[in-house]
């Protein structure tokens, strides 16, 4: 075999490997834009304790070019949420399962992830803290507050 078709064999066998490995870990590179919706959660609620159960948020990752981000890694995090059901806040993945905070994912292939946030409220109950979203250097937040009057 001349060496000239083993060097076209390399890199054939090379980029096969690239595409078959595929691309999982993909950050959302600079310029890119987090969007999170709904814009923040603020409550006011004095009636007894009460579990308001998946308010329903999403995720959305652009390109400087406003072209979704397919595959992105992203990171969901809230400083009161834990999976534990007699905790103040919960978030739940895509699939409604409990998970921990900060959570990891990956958008869609319209460059969205879904999410729930299920919280308790009345009861004196007063907490605010930024839920964020963070995708490589690219960062996006929306406060959340629940109050009592």
């Amino acid at each position: 075999m001349r060496v000239g078709n083993v060097k076209y064999i390399v890199i054939f066998a090379l980029t096969l490997m690239m595409v078959a490995c595929g691309n999982s870990d993909v950050s959302a590179p600079p310029g890119s834009t987090i969007t999170i919706s709904p814009a923040g959660l603020k409550v006011e609620d004095g009636r007894t304790q009460v579990y308001y159960d998946q308010q329903l948020f999403t995720v959305t990752v652009h390109d400087a070019e406003g072209r979704p981000i397919r595959d992105a890694e992203i990171t969901i995090f809230y400083l009161w949420a834990e999976p534990n059901p007699s905790a103040v806040v919960q978030l739940y993945d895509s699939n409604n399962n409990p998970v921990d905070s900060p959570f990891t994912a990956h958008t869609d292939e319209f460059g969205t992830y879904t999410f729930y946030f299920g919280f308790n409220s009345g009861g004196g109950l007063s907490y605010k803290a930024d839920l964020e979203v963070r995708s490589g250097e690219i960062f996006a937040s929306q406060t959340i507050e629940i109050s009592a009057p």
